[in-house]
C-alpha cells in the first residue's frame, strides 16, 4: 500500500470526499488518519460536497421526485400488511423507550394504529437508538424482550429497503455518484468518458485512492446497483465500505481476457471480481453525469408514474416549490399514510 499511495500524504494521491453531515468528514479523517499517522490531524483534506452539488446522499432537495417515490413505496400493499402487522409490538417498543403512545388504538395491528403511531418515531428511529445503546455499552432499557434486538433491526431494515431498492429511486438517488464512480474507473483505465476536459481527467488520473465517505443510505443502494443483493440481508454495519479496486490484467488468458478488472470488497470480504467493462454497463442504467441530466431523470419517472396510473395526491408532494416530506424517522410521510387511510375508508365504506 505503501508502494502505490507513498508513505507520506499527499492529497493530490489520496483525494477524500464527504458528504455535509460532520460524522461522514470524521469518518474520512480518522480512515486518513490512520493510513498517515505521522500527518497532523489539520494537514489532512477532506471536501464537502456543497449541498446542491451533493451526490452522497439520498438528496430529495435537489431531486423531489424522490419524496414521491418514496411515498408510492409506502402505500404498496405488502409495506402497509408489514407495518400493521407489527403494530402491536412497535407500540411495546415505544413504551419501552420512552415514547408515549396515546391513549387509543394503538395497540392493536390494524391501520387506526398506524394512524395513532404516526406521530412517534419509526422502526428506523428506534433501532438507531437501539444500536447507540448497544454500541456505546449504555444499559438498554428495561423491558426489552429476547429477540427484540433482531426485530428492530429487521423491521428498520424493511423500512429502508422498502424505498430505496425501487429503480428509479436508485438512479434519482445514486445516478450522480455513480456517474462520479464510472468517471474515475474509465481515467484510471487510461480512456477519459467523453466530455471531460483534459485538465479534469489529468488531475483525476494523480489520485491513487478516491475516498467517498457517505452514508447508510448510501450503502444500501450501491449494493443493489452492483448486483450484491446477497449482502442486502441486514442494516449495514458502522463502518461498512465498499471498496473498488482497479485492476490491469498484465497476462490475460482465456478465462481472463479483459485488460482491466474490478475487484468489488465489501466489509473486507471479497464480493465479485468483474470486468470492468461488464462493470461499466451494469453502472450505466443509472448514471447520471450532470445535475440537468438528473432533472431529466426526475422528469422520466414522473411521467412513468403517471403512464402507471399513479395517484395524484403523491405525484404533487413532486411537484416545484413544494416542501420536502419524508423523514427516515417516520414508517409513513404524511402524504401515504392519508392515502392508505382514505383508501381504506373507501373500501369500507363500499362494502356496507
Amino acid at each position: 500500500m505503501g508502494m502505490l499511495l507513498g508513505e507520506r500524504y499527499s492529497p493530490m494521491r489520496v483525494r477524500a470526499r464527504s458528504s455535509l453531515s460532520p460524522r461522514t468528514r470524521e469518518s474520512a479523517i480518522e480512515l486518513l488518519r490512520a493510513m498517515y499517522p505521522d500527518t497532523p490531524r489539520g494537514a489532512l483534506v477532506t471536501v464537502a460536497y456543497d449541498f446542491h452539488e451533493g451526490m452522497l446522499f439520498p438528496n430529495s432537495m435537489l431531486a423531489p421526485q424522490l419524496d414521491a417515490e418514496y411515498c408510492a413505496a409506502q402505500i404498496e400493499p405488502g409495506y402497509v400488511a408489514a407495518m400493521v402487522a407489527a403494530a402491536t409490538d412497535k407500540a411495546r417498543l415505544l413504551g419501552v423507550f420512552g415514547y408515549l403512545p396515546p391513549a387509543g388504538p394503538h395497540t392493536h395491528d390494524d391501520l387506526a394504529a398506524l394512524e395513532a403511531q404516526a406521530a412517534h418515531p419509526g422502526w428506523i428511529a428506534l433501532y438507531d437508538v437501539y444500536k447507540s445503546y448497544s454500541s456505546h455499552g449504555i444499559p438498554l432499557p428495561q423491558g426489552l424482550r429476547p429477540g427484540d434486538g433482531e426485530l428492530l433491526s429487521r423491521m428498520a431494515f424493511f423500512a429502508l429497503d422498502s424505498l430505496l431498492a425501487r429503480p428509479p429511486v436508485l438512479r434519482l438517488a445514486m445516478g450522480r455518484l455513480v456517474g462520479h464512480i464510472a468517471d474515475v474507473l474509465e481515467v484510471k483505465a487510461g480512456r477519459p468518458p467523453r466530455g471531460m476536459s483534459p485538465l479534469q481527467s489529468a488531475q483525476m488520473a494523480k489520485a491513487k485512492l478516491v475516498v467517498l465517505s457517505g452514508h447508510d443510505t448510501t450503502i444500501v443502494p450501491l449494493l443493489h446497483i452492483l448486483g450484491l443483493d446477497a449482502h442486502l440481508d441486514a442494516w449495514p454495519d458502522y463502518a461498512s465500505a465498499i471498496v473498488l479496486e482497479l485492476h490491469t490484467n498484465t497476462a490475460p488468458s482465456r478465462a481472463y481476457p479483459a485488460a482491466h478488472y474490478v475487484h468489488v470488497i465489501y466489509n473486507r470480504h471479497t464480493a465479485a471480481i468483474v470486468a470492468l467493462d461488464d462493470l461499466l454497463s451494469a453502472l450505466d442504467p443509472f448514471r447520471l453525469d450532470s445535475i440537468e441530466h438528473l432533472h431529466q431523470a426526475e422528469a422520466t419517472a414522473a411521467a412513468a408514474a403517471a403512464d402507471a396510473g399513479r395517484p395524484d395526491d403523491l405525484a404533487a408532494v413532486a411537484a416545484p416549490g413544494t416542501p420536502p416530506t419524508h423523514s427516515w424517522h417516520r414508517d409513513f410521510n404524511q402524504p401515504a399514510l392519508a392515502h392508505v387511510l382514505a383508501n381504506a375508508a373507501t373500501a369500507a365504506a363500499a362494502t356496507e
